[in-house]
């Protein structure tokens, strides 16, 4: 990805975190090949703690097996995933990753590929995602697959 295109993302993952109201968001991009999402960008929401701009910069890089965890769902089963009260046997355990209380994951699709994934995860443990959040984020992954 271009860092033209990693910016766009970036800035199309903030505006749509401030909106569902996440904590920090990820484009993952997808190696069909493989099984594999890789962390290509990440987000925080405007005005939150510089240090989870830190936390977030450290998952660049990193990969998750499609299938596993609420992100790896929504790559295999090409559909929006949503998930509260996250436990390890909803999530996929990235080093680095904090412990999300929600999870909000969206597949980004383009034709019949499968470009990545864009997610949304909250530490506000009284915070869920919605299905206004879960349409929200989906309108971004169709705008992301366009700038990807």
């Amino acid at each position: 990805m271009t860092s033209e295109k990693k910016k766009a993302i970036e800035n199309l993952l903030a505006l749509s975190l401030s909106v569902v109201r996440g904590s920090q968001g990820a484009f993952l991009s997808a190696d069909n090949v493989n099984g594999r999402l890789t962390f290509d960008a990440v987000a925080v929401c405007p005005g939150l703690s510089p240090i989870l701009d830190a936390i977030s910069a450290r998952l660049l890089g990193k990969s998750v097996s499609m299938g596993e965890g609420v992100t790896g769902r929504a790559a295999s089963t090409r559909e929006a995933q949503l998930a509260a009260n996250v436990d390890e046997a909803k999530f996929s355990r990235v080093d680095g990753d904090g412990k999300p209380d929600a999870v909000l994951a969206v597949p980004v699709i383009k034709g019949e590929e499968l470009l990545g994934v864009l997610t949304a995860v909250s530490f506000d443990r009284e915070h869920e995602f919605s299905a206004a959040a879960k349409d929200t984020y989906t309108m971004a992954a169709q705008i992301a697959a366009e700038i990807i």
